[in-house]
């Protein structure tokens, strides 16, 4: 697909299933450095790999002369259950910050600097933000800040499990610290 000229824009669309549970499925049980379970090693080694893959792909872009712009986001973060013991494992939950913490990247062919913005956002303004990426306009689309900025987003909001509407900050804390 890279290889073929084309006169309009593509967007092309890549979803990974990676860093997920079972990790230690997708990985056959393998991993690069121990950190206090199994499932937990191989969740981490499942990052490393994903990360791989994007640096392939990032190359393959570069290496097209073609001009691109690169998105990656995941669509949740995960929780520890059996926090401590040797069967602890990741999964999906919706009681703390970091379940909604997740990367957001994005990388274009004529980035000059790399940049790190550390104002929240939320995937209920994502929208916005492939408007503001593509160009793509439509009234239903209701812009409230540029997207990839320092601009505070105002109050964050998730729908939990019950599809109730919370306050971001009203939830807890659940920090990894691999040397517990």
């Amino acid at each position: 697909m890279l290889a073929q000229e084309h006169s309009q824009p593509q967007l092309i669309v890549l979803h990974l299933m990676g860093s997920h549970p079972q990790a230690c499925d997708r990985t056959q049980g393998k991993y690069e450095t121990f950190v206090q379970s199994k499932e937990t090693s191989c969740y981490l080694y499942t990052m490393t790999q994903t990360d791989d893959l994007l640096r392939k792909l990032y190359d393959q872009l570069r290496n097209s002369g073609s001009s691109f712009s690169l998105v990656y986001f995941s669509d949740h973060g995960l929780a520890f259950k059996e926090r401590g013991k040797d069967v602890q494992y990741l999964a999906h939950d919706d009681k703390y910050q970091q379940n909604f913490q997740v990367p957001f990247m994005v990388i274009s062919s004529d980035d000059k600097a790399h940049r790190v913005i550390k104002a929240r956002r939320s995937a209920n303004d994502f929208l916005g933000f492939f408007s503001q990426w593509t160009g793509i306009k439509a009234k239903e689309i209701n812009i409230k800040y540029p997207f990839i900025s320092e601009k505070k987003a105002g109050s964050i909001y998730i729908t939990n499990f019950q599809l109730q509407k919370v306050d971001y900050n009203h939830l807890g804390t659940d920090i990894f610290d691999p040397k517990p």
